[in-house]
Formats: structure tokens, sequence, C-alpha cells
């Protein structure tokens, strides 16, 4: 911040992917009866995550960014739609990495980040950056 102008000043963030928010469920793709080998992909949310980091939200400052994978099955954008279609979204920002490797190569490079919350079987990659829901349940 130089001479008081704000325009410098990096947010804080917490980076949420989208497997940490959602379930993913699977069904084929049917055309004229028959069932073809593509599949549509439909995410369920999760309420009460998404009620917390709202509250984290609001509490703090702090920004949320969604991260979504290529393994997920769909876009950034594409995310970032269904969250607002489905209601009210905590999440500022949205970006996209082709696997958790790379998303773990870019966060020594990104000093605004404060955590990433994923799924249980994923928190342990990431080491000190790793954050679970009772984090925020800490905060209130």
């Amino acid at each position: 911040m130089i001479r008081g102008e704000i325009s410098d000043a990096i947010p804080r963030r917490i980076l949420v992917t989208l497997r940490a928010i959602s379930e993913k469920t699977v069904t084929p793709k049917k055309k004229f009866f028959f069932i073809n080998d593509g599949v549509i992909i439909h995410h369920l949310y999760n309420r009460e995550v998404l009620s917390l980091l709202w509250k984290f939200v609001e509490k703090t400052g702090a920004a949320l960014e969604l991260i979504v994978f290529d393994e997920d099955g769909v876009s950034d954008d594409e995310a970032m739609a269904l969250l607002e279609a489905f209601g009210t979204t905590p999440v500022n920002y949205a970006r996209r990495y082709d696997s958790t490797e790379d998303l773990l190569q870019d966060l020594p490079y990104r000093p605004e980040v404060l955590g990433v919350l994923d799924s249980a079987e994923y928190r342990g990659v990431y080491g000190s950056w790793a954050v679970t829901p009772a984090y925020f349940d800490r905060i209130f």
C-alpha cells in the first residue's frame, strides 16, 4: 500500500475445490432408448459446507476461489454457473487446474492463499495449506 492506495492490496483467499463442496453422480446418456457410452455428470452441492463458507466470508472478509480440476467433468465457468443457479454462492473467483499436482506446484507462488479446502481423501496432500470444515467452526 503506497500513500493510502489500496489497489495494490491482494485479498486473502481460501481455495475451495469442487469435490469438497459437491458430490458427483453419473447418469448414462440415452438416445432412442439405447444407452450410449457418453455420461451426464450431475453435481449435488453440500448445503452445510456452503453455509459454513458463507459465514466465514461474512465474518472475516476473505475471498473464496473455486478450484476445478479436469477430472471433475465441468469447466470453471460451468461450475460457477451451476453454483449461482443453486442459490447464493460465497465463491468470488474460479480457476481450472489440470490436476492436483499442478495446484501444489502453484501454491508456493501465491502468497494470498490462506489454505485449501478439499475432500477428506486429498487433505493430506496439501500439508500446511490443508483446511478442514472444523477450521471454519473455530472462527465462529
